[in-house]
């Protein structure tokens, strides 16, 4: 996670406030109060890369998981078959695949015995890859992948379940068409895109891989977090560092959790912007 501010902000904002007796202090806050701030706003604030199934609406906008958005490279409407899955253990009652937040997880029921197996789709750059890690598992799985795709990304996998791989039986996997569908960032909203045709009403049916977040984090963004350590500090600093020489870890992490949570509290009507689709 991002760290919105530094000791030497902070440092500058205490004035004469300041003791060094409380560098370690303050640099926990500024990661305890970073952190809590970006899980509020359920967002990630660095530039970050990102392959999305999003639910189509059948409207003309759709608003993106992550913003502000910094590069738009593929959005895509349609599927093509990626290739089959099956697993042939000879024992097996039940095989099963569920494809979702990134990760592929093959499932058997082997003599009563449940069984699961887990790949993180990013660590395999193409679907060839992850055929051959799937195979090497040893657990009987086979993915045949379509031949025109097998140097497709894995992560563009569509994320599904497929409830029924037990030979004869196969399950299909899916994958975003080569084909970007027209469409562009709303404007003066840089969460949303808009498509003129609209987007097909359908579940995690479109597909897009964007860039968002910031290269540089806003002034006024850092100015805040600077303002909620600096609070902190001020209204606890002197105590929170005393209490460490007498408190076990676990007491002493309370203590700075009821600090940052107040801290919250104090700058509540600033953050909510930021939590609500703020820029």
């Amino acid at each position: 996670m991002a760290s919105f501010t530094t000791l030497s902000n902070v440092k500058t904002y205490l004035r004469e406030a300041y003791d060094p007796s409380m560098d370690d202090l303050i640099t926990l806050l500024i990661t305890r109060i970073s952190d809590l701030f970006e899980n509020s706003t359920d967002r990630t604030f660095d530039s970050t890369a990102y392959y999305e199934w999003l639910d189509g609406t059948g409207e003309q906008e759709l608003a993106l998981k992550q913003y502000p958005i910094i590069a738009l490279r593929r959005v895509v409407f349609d599927t093509v078959g990626a290739g089959d899955i099956t697993n042939t253990t000879t024992n097996a009652t039940i095989a099963s695949v569920t494809i979702l937040n990134g990760s592929m997880s093959l499932s058997r029921v082997v003599s009563g015995v449940a069984d699961t197996e887990t790949l993180t789709l990013s660590d395999y750059a193409t679907l060839t890859d992850l055929s051959t890690a799937i195979t090497a598992l040893a657990k009987d799985w086979t993915f045949s992948v379509t031949s025109a795709y097998s140097l497709y990304p894995s992560v563009q996998l569509r994320p599904g379940f497929l409830g029924d791989c037990l030979d004869p039986s196969k399950g299909y996997l899916e994958i975003a068409s080569a084909a970007s569908d027209p469409v562009d960032i709303k404007s003066g909203n840089a969460a949303t895109l808009h498509s003129s045709t609209g987007f097909p009403a359908g579940h995690q049916n479109i597909f897009v891989d964007y860039t968002a977040g910031y290269a540089t984090l806003p002034e006024e963004l850092t100015h805040l977090i600077t303002n909620m350590v600096v609070w902190s500090v001020l209204q606890s600093g002197q105590d929170l560092n005393m209490k460490r020489e007498r408190l076990d870890n676990y007491e002493y992490e309370r203590e700075v959790r009821e600090v940052v949570t107040n801290a919250f509290d104090q700058y509540a009507s600033e953050a909510y912007r930021w939590i609500k689709r703020g820029f």
